[in-house]
């Protein structure tokens, strides 16, 4: 009688843990993981970048936010794409993912400032020091440049992120036209071409510009 109640027993729990598998190994369900905000975002140079995080529900076990994983940083003294990836996975395994793009962009208001320009023009015979200053122009995407190349007048330019043009200008006794700039990830240096028709002179200039 003892044998036969313990072979119920056992067999009794052995269905159950097998239930408990078997329910277990169904669950081939990943959670959801919901970003909070935007899912792409674009931030200015030097601007503040805040964590809004994400939440994670599965079927089986319900919130898993407390479980999530966030990888990735962002750096927004540098001009990048960033990623940041929220993980997590249920009781079962099975796992979840979802990223979020972060855009650190160079706009015309990182152009603005205090330089040192270097010029380098064949003619004068090496490099050359100016203290220069770039202000917002009248053009949403422009740029004045005062005293530019040590003239004591000023240069237009216009910006798109971290591309400088300057077209044909005069400026006191040159002529200024050809002009290319990219400003470097960190908007503290641009770099810079240009010609310069002065003085029966006409040559191509280059120039490195560090902001003060």
């Amino acid at each position: 009688m003892k044998k036969n109640i313990l072979a119920i027993g056992l067999a009794l729990f052995t269905a159950a843990a097998f239930t408990l598998t078997s329910c277990n190994d169904d669950d081939t369900t990943a959670p959801v993981i919901l970003l909070n905000g935007d899912a792409v975002m674009t931030i200015e140079l030097g601007g503040m970048y805040t964590e809004d995080g994400a939440t994670a529900t599965d079927d089986e076990d319900g919130d898993l936010t407390a479980l999530i994983i966030t990888e990735g940083t962002v750096n927004t003294d540098s001009a990048a794409t960033y990623i940041i990836t929220y993980s997590v996975s249920d009781a079962a395994g099975n796992p979840a993912s979802a990223t979020r793009e972060v855009n650190v962009v160079i706009v015309r208001n990182s152009w603005v400032g205090q330089y040192d320009g270097e010029h380098d023009c064949p003619s004068v015979g090496g490099p050359f020091v100016t203290a220069e200053t770039i202000t917002a122009g009248a053009a949403a995407d422009g740029i004045v440049i005062s005293n530019f190349s040590g003239t004591n007048l000023n240069a237009t330019a216009t910006v798109s992120g971290a591309t400088l043009t300057m077209g044909m200008q005069t400026v006191g006794s040159f002529v200024f036209s050809n002009g290319t700039g990219t400003m470097n990830a960190t908007g503290n240096q641009m770099t810079m071409s240009y010609t310069s028709d002065g003085y029966g002179v006409v040559e191509t200039c280059t120039a490195i510009y560090d902001k003060l």
